[in-house]
């Protein structure tokens, strides 16, 4: 579970960091917290990994150069 301050927070990070040209990814969240991003589409807005090899991974494989 996670409340709706702490969900607009991780937006709002997300919004700063694409602002600035950086990338934010959430990993090793617990199945519940997946779910609630899957419940409220944030899992369509935010980039979410399994593990931090995978988020590594994604960052590399899409990083400029």
């Amino acid at each position: 579970f996670i409340d709706s301050s702490r969900l607009a927070f991780l937006v709002s990070l997300y919004t700063a960091m694409k602002g600035r040209g950086a990338r934010v990814i959430f990993c090793g969240l617990k199945r519940s917290l997946q779910e609630t991003f899957r419940i409220t589409r944030l899992d369509k807005v935010l980039t979410l990994a399994d593990t931090s090899f995978q988020a590594v991974a994604t960052l590399t494989s899409s990083a400029p150069g």
